[in-house]
């Protein structure tokens, strides 16, 4: 059996794993942007309790998410790539919608490789509410079920990240190139009362 770790997520008794009004929790998030600048602000992240539809090309997932509505109980966004993201949250104008998950949020590693987030997705895969939820299915030719997109690029280059969730390991691909899965993530202020 798995054990929970208890974090206290601006709700006491909050669990990674669990399913909340929302979304399942992963942890806390204290943003930096690319270059390690703090954003200033500080989120508990909650995944959502599945994936969004099947596999697709980095390029539908990114419309895909901006044309959710009440998905969940929350709408999505249209962030292309975490400098996208990180704007948004540097400005204010993130409104809590469903985000395509930063290589942070995804595997706990920043921009370029070092470990940075604990509460993400990796990490809270086989606990509580997550566990047996992701895709496991084997990779054929261009469709690569059991890997996840991030929306964080690598540098100099228009490519993202992605993660093989059954084992940590991580990758890149093209936006228009193969297939992955994606599950969605939102970012709710710390310092907000919580909907649970």
């Amino acid at each position: 059996m798995t054990k929970r770790k208890l974090i206290d997520a601006g709700n006491p008794g909050t669990l990674i794993g669990q399913q909340t009004a929302d979304g399942i929790f992963i942890g806390r998030y204290v943003p930096k942007d690319r270059e390690g600048n703090s954003l200033g602000k500080i989120f508990n992240v909650f995944a959502a309790p599945q994936d969004l539809g099947g596999t697709v090309k980095y390029a539908d997932a990114v419309k895909n998410i901006a044309q959710l509505k009440n998905w969940h109980g929350f709408d999505g966004t249209d962030y292309a790539t975490d400098t996208d993201l990180y704007k948004a949250l540097k400005e204010g104008s993130y409104n809590g919608g469903w985000i395509i998950p930063t290589r942070d949020l995804l595997t706990g590693k920043d921009v370029d490789g070092r470990a940075r987030q604990t509460g993400n997705l990796l990490a809270a895969r086989d606990i509580g509410a997550l566990k047996d939820t992701f895709n496991t299915s084997p990779a054929r030719s261009a469709t690569y079920f059991d890997w996840y997109w991030s929306c964080t690029e690598i540098r100099n280059t228009p490519n993202v990240i992605v993660l093989h969730l059954t084992n940590g390991y991580e990758s890149w691909d093209g936006k228009n190139g193969s297939r992955a899965s994606l599950r969605p993530v939102r970012l709710v202020d710390a310092l907000s009362p919580s909907r649970s």
